[in-house]
């Protein structure tokens, strides 16, 4: 009996849950020190990386999830863990919503020995038809990060603080439960 009560529970969290499959079309690690952003050396846009995720809208319009990013490049990897808060916003056209997502991301991989965590964002359109489970999300994200190693020379020289960033374009295709 209590085996039924656990499922009566969790199958209506679980119907009302999103699994995300998507790819980084175009993936830009930058370095930002006083007011300038540059490239960071030997990074290159065509980078991608593959995304597997989970989200939970909680009142319609609000929701969590968390997202592992996998980077797909053989040397100097930059995979990501992410927890989030996320937000539906509604356009007037009925089938297209706007996403933002904001929360904590983990540097895992070789990023992981570089990067401590730090904040990250997302913004973008949400394409999905009423009475069909999938749905298409197109969204920019961006990962902000602080160096492991300490950069104290730079602040000492310039003044400025360095900041690390992780941009991306990602295409997810969305599958709601």
């Amino acid at each position: 009996m209590k085996k039924y009560i656990i499922l009566l529970f969790f199958a209506p969290i679980m119907l009302s849950a999103q699994i995300r499959v998507g790819l980084d079309l175009g993936r830009v690690a930058t370095l930002k020190a006083g007011g300038e952003e540059i490239p960071y050396p030997g990074t290159k846009p065509e980078n991608l990386a593959i995304s597997f995720g989970y989200e939970k809208y909680l009142i319609g319009i609000v929701g969590i999830g968390a997202e592992y990013t996998h980077d797909l490049s053989d040397e100097d990897t930059f995979n990501t863990g992410f927890l989030y808060g996320a937000a539906r916003i509604p356009f007037p056209f009925p089938f297209i919503k706007g996403a933002v997502r904001y929360g904590y991301s983990m540097p895992m991989g070789d990023a992981g020995e570089r990067y401590d965590p730090g904040m990250a964002f997302g913004i973008g359109l949400r394409a999905k038809l009423p009475f069909i489970p999938l749905g298409l999300e197109a969204q920019f994200m961006r990962h902000t990060l602080s160096p492991v190693e300490s950069f104290d020379d730079f602040k000492q020289y310039t003044g400025e603080e360095l900041e690390f960033f992780m941009n991306s374009i990602n295409l997810t295709a969305t599958l709601k439960l």
